[in-house]
């Protein structure tokens, strides 16, 4: 068990085994509009503390990758450009 915030809690793990990739959908998840949702920075860093690699998908054509990117770091989101993909 691992401690954070002073709250205890185990590795991420699936079946036993630990997760290696996790996909995130942006828009409804870790926030709405620009608002971030509630405790939605606390769990983001979770997943990249403990998966390899943390893919952000969403289904919204209006707005470009960067400005995706731009939108969720300004509401202290802590993703990279790269692992955004949109339809």
């Amino acid at each position: 068990k691992r401690k954070a915030g002073g709250v205890s809690y185990s590795p991420l793990t699936m079946q036993g085994s630990p997760i290696d990739c996790a996909f995130v959908d942006l828009s409804g998840t870790l926030h709405i509009e620009d608002e971030v949702t509630p405790n939605a920075v606390q769990a983001l860093k979770r997943l990249q503390e403990h998966c390899k690699v943390v893919i952000f998908v969403t289904n919204t054509t209006s707005e470009s990758r960067s400005a995706l990117l731009e939108k969720v770091q300004s509401l202290g989101l802590s993703v990279s450009e790269d692992c955004i993909f949109s339809s």
